[in-house]
């Protein structure tokens, strides 16, 4: 059986996209407060990545990974 994924990624981009409202914030940051709310690593990334395809963000890497919203 084939699970549909696309409503939990699209969920968590909303989760990313409220988060980096008030702050910008690094990946593991980011991923960890996905994780306290039930989200794996991949569902994460995944939204991220469709947040960044739709260039609503601004990702950075200088020592770490930077997040904000554009």
């Amino acid at each position: 059986m084939i699970e549909d994924y696309s409503i939990d990624i699209g969920l968590a981009a909303g989760i990313i996209y409220h988060e980096l409202s008030n702050k910008k914030m690094n990946l593991s940051t980011l991923e960890k407060s996905l994780h306290e709310k039930g989200y794996n690593t991949t569902t994460a990334l995944m939204a991220l990545g469709w947040l960044a395809r739709e260039d609503k963000v601004h990702i950075c890497k200088s020592n770490k990974w930077s997040i904000s919203l554009k």
